[in-house]
């Protein structure tokens, strides 16, 4: 179940630094950092 939960978290993660790049238009770089 934890496993699963971490998984979530990671792709929420993405997802967000992923809108960041879209929305800002910055350097995935940049969104990957933070």
């Amino acid at each position: 179940m934890k496993k699963t939960q971490a998984l979530l978290r990671d792709l929420l993660l993405l997802f967000k630094g992923l809108t960041c790049c879209m929305v800002l238009l910055t350097p995935l770089m940049m969104c990957c950092q933070v």
